[in-house]
């Protein structure tokens, strides 16, 4: 039995090593007497989707430490803030003057978070922008690997 075999994971929901990475490039050799002349192409497009996988998993793991982050408001925001909502009765009479209503300056409570906000928002930004490029035909490298294998000579030997 070929040594790409031994290749497994240390269990589910555990994310691909780069030593199994590793391991299925060093070992791709031996399975030409399996699949044929091609283990070279199907190994790099293996390597090639768990690449992939692996900067989704790191990027999504990133937008979550993020969100956490976000989460413990910034000490100089709360006064910045809380001005805001202080002068709403000010700024909802001046929109409303018929109506008694309880409300906020829009365009200053908007400043007032952006500026609480703006360097996360930022990062988070940019994080969503790579996880979109990321995920753009993401399963494309494993249908490929599972056409190779459907399609190989090793289907044959059943």
């Amino acid at each position: 039995m070929p040594a790409t075999f031994l290749c497994i994971t240390t269990g589910p929901c555990k994310s691909v090593t780069q030593s199994y990475a590793n391991c299925l490039q060093n070992n791709s050799p031996s399975w030409r007497a399996f699949y044929g002349t091609e283990p070279n192409k199907m190994s790099a497009a293996l390597r090639h989707a768990i690449l992939k996988y692996r900067l989704i998993e790191s990027t999504i793991d990133k937008l979550h430490r993020s969100a956490l982050e976000i989460e413990a408001i910034n000490d100089s925001c709360v006064p910045r803030y809380t001005s805001v909502t202080y002068c709403a009765p000010i700024c909802a009479a001046k929109q409303m003057p018929f109506e008694e209503q309880v409300g906020y300056c829009t365009e200053e409570c908007k400043n007032a978070v952006r500026a609480c906000l703006h360097e996360s928002a930022n990062e988070w930004d940019s994080s969503v922008v790579i996880l979109r490029k990321l995920s753009a035909e993401f399963d494309k490298g494993f249908v490929e690997v599972r056409l190779f294998f459907k399609n190989s000579h090793f289907c044959s030997f059943r």
